[in-house]
C-alpha cells in the first residue's frame, strides 16, 4: 500500500487501484478498500431445492461474496427461479428460499416465463415468495407472493381447443381483410374472421366466399398462388407463372408472360415487377390494371409464410408443421 497526502487530498495506491479522497474522509476511504478487497462472504444452504452456481452446476450449498443486493438461482421440479438474498448484519448463513408458497394455478398450464425465466406451469407447484411477472402464449400477469402465508391462487385466460386440421404440405398463408388463406399442394381452407364456417375443399388451388381457383374449372392459368391481396370485395391473385386474377367484385385476367419478381402495396396500388424486369400497377380504387414499362432493376421480394399466429375475435388461429389449430380463449376468473 503505497500512501500519498497532499492536502487537502490523500491518495492510497493499493493492489494496482487508486483511491483518492479528501484527506478528512481517509477513515471512510480505507474501510472502502479493505471492503473491495476483502468481501464479506456468507454460506448459503438450499431449502428442499438445489442452487445453480453460474457454470449451470447444480449443490445444496456454496459460498457468494455479500452484496448490498444479491439474487441467486435455485432450482425445484424442473423450474428454475431467480431469488434475491437478504441478509441479517452480523450472520453469515442463510436458506433460500426463506419458505415456499403453493401455487394453485386456475386455467392455462404449459409453457410460459416467469421474470423473464422459461418455466413449465402445472396446477400445483411450489414457488419462492417474490413479486413476479408471468407471460404465457396469452397474457402478461403481474402478481406479488411476498405476503402469502402459504398458499396463492392465480386465475389465467384459458386456451379450449375447438378444430384442429391436419394438411399435407402447407405452402403459403396470407391473412387477408375478412378471412386467413391457407395453401396446400392439393387442398385450400378458408377461415373467416366475422366466425362463419370454414372453408375447406381439396384438390383447389384457392377458396373463398368470392369464388375458388380450380384449374378443372372455371378461370383457365398456370402455377399456384404466391399473392393475395383482398380489397373492396375482391380478392387479387398473381400465380408463380405471372397471371393476375381476380375473384369477387371485380374481374381482371391477365398473362405477364414471366414470374414476378417484386411485389409490394403502397397507397391502394400493388406494383409488380416480373422476372423480364416488365412493371405494372393495380390500381384497388378502381380496379384498373396498367403497364408502366420496362426497368433494369429487379430485387426479388416475394417470400411466402408457412406458419403463424393469428387473432380472431376470442380465437386464435396458430398454424404450424402443416397443423392448424382453432383455440377458443377462455376468460379467467379471479386472483387471490
Amino acid at each position: 500500500m503505497e500512501v500519498v497526502v497532499n492536502l487537502p487530498e490523500i491518495k492510497i495506491d493499493f493492489k494496482g487501484n487508486e483511491y483518492i479522497d479528501k484527506f478528512d474522509n481517509y477513515k471512510i476511504l480505507i474501510r472502502k478498500i479493505l471492503k473491495d478487497y476483502y468481501p464479506r462472504r456468507i454460506y448459503v444452504m438450499a431449502n428442499d431445492c438445489e442452487i445453480v452456481l453460474n457454470d449451470g452446476d447444480r449443490v445444496k450449498s456454496t459460498f457468494i461474496n455479500w452484496e448490498n443486493e444479491v439474487y441467486i438461482n435455485i432450482y425445484k421440479n424442473g423450474n428454475i427461479f431467480n431469488v434475491p438474498v437478504s441478509m441479517p448484519i452480523g450472520e453469515s448463513i442463510k436458506r433460500v428460499p426463506d419458505k415456499w408458497v403453493n401455487l394453485k394455478i386456475v386455467g392455462y398450464t404449459g409453457p410460459a416465463t416467469l421474470n423473464n425465466i422459461p418455466i413449465q406451469l402445472d396446477e400445483n407447484m411450489e414457488i419462492p415468495p417474490a413479486k413476479y411477472e408471468l407471460i404465457t402464449p396469452y397474457e402478461k400477469v403481474n402478481f406479488d407472493t411476498t405476503e402469502s402465508e402459504n398458499n396463492y391462487t392465480l386465475s389465467l385466460i384459458k386456451e379450449v381447443v375447438e378444430k384442429e386440421i391436419k394438411m399435407e404440405n402447407i405452402y403459403a398463408i396470407f391473412e387477408l381483410e375478412s378471412g386467413i388463406s391457407i395453401l396446400g399442394e392439393k387442398r385450400s381452407i378458408w377461415i373467416p374472421k366475422n366466425g362463419d364456417k370454414i372453408l375447406d375443399v381439396e384438390n383447389v388451388d384457392f377458396i373463398s366466399p368470392y369464388g375458388m381457383l380450380d384449374k378443372k374449372h372455371g378461370i383457365q392459368y398456370h402455377g399456384k398462388p404466391i399473392f393475395l391481396y383482398e380489397y373492396n370485395y375482391t380478392v387479387y391473385i398473381i400465380t408463380s407463372y405471372g397471371e393476375i386474377l381476380t375473384v369477387g367484385l371485380r374481374n381482371i385476367i391477365r398473362d405477364m408472360e414471366r414470374s414476378p419478381a417484386s411485389i409490394k402495396v403502397k397507397n391502394n396500388i400493388i406494383e409488380i415487377t416480373t422476372f423480364g424486369g416488365k412493371m405494372y400497377s393495380i390500381d384497388l380504387k378502381t380496379g384498373g390494371l396498367y403497364y408502366k414499362g420496362i426497368t433494369s432493376k429487379i430485387m426479388y421480394n416475394i417470400n411466402l409464410n408457412t406458419s403463424g399466429v393469428f387473432e380472431i375475435k376470442d380465437k386464435k388461429v396458430i398454424i404450424k408443421n402443416n397443423a392448424i389449430k382453432i383455440i377458443k380463449i377462455k376468460e379467467k376468473t379471479y386472483n387471490k
